[in-house]
């Protein structure tokens, strides 16, 4: 854990995506996402201040037919706004019938929103830097 909180203390962005069980993020990112919480002495907490995009993986082939589970992006989003972060509102919702067997994401149209949403969570950062770099 100590290890997390490094890394994203030191992020300039933040990329999160949980697997949807029953319609939400897992209990795992939830939990991480709780040893993110601001500081009980009033201290600001590792995600704060950070841009972040949340993504979802969830769905699919259910009982031979397809059900796609939307939403658990919004408990996600929820959760990182409560935490300081600046979330983009172009949240990313994956089935994973748009992946293979070897977890590679297949599905042309998903893998163009993975690349644009991830352009979008560097935009700043990298012009940030071009402006620092002058």
């Amino acid at each position: 854990m100590a290890r997390l909180l490094s890394a994203v203390s030191a992020a300039d962005v933040v990329f999160l995506a949980s697997p949807l069980y029953g319609g939400t993020p897992s209990g795992a990112v939830k939990n991480i996402l709780d040893t993110l919480h601001l500081g009980k002495d009033g201290s600001i907490g590792p995600l704060s201040r950070k841009r972040c995009a949340v993504a979802t993986v969830g769905g699919g082939a259910l009982n031979g037919s397809y059900s796609f589970q939307r939403g658990g992006t919004g408990t996600l989003d929820i959760a990182c706004k409560n935490l300081g972060a600046w979330v983009d509102p172009r949240h990313l919702e994956f089935s994973e019938l748009h992946f293979d067997t070897d977890s590679n994401l297949h599905d042309a149209v998903s893998r163009d929103q993975l690349r644009s949403g991830v352009r979008r969570l560097l935009a700043v950062t990298l012009a940030r830097a071009e402006v620092v770099s002058r």
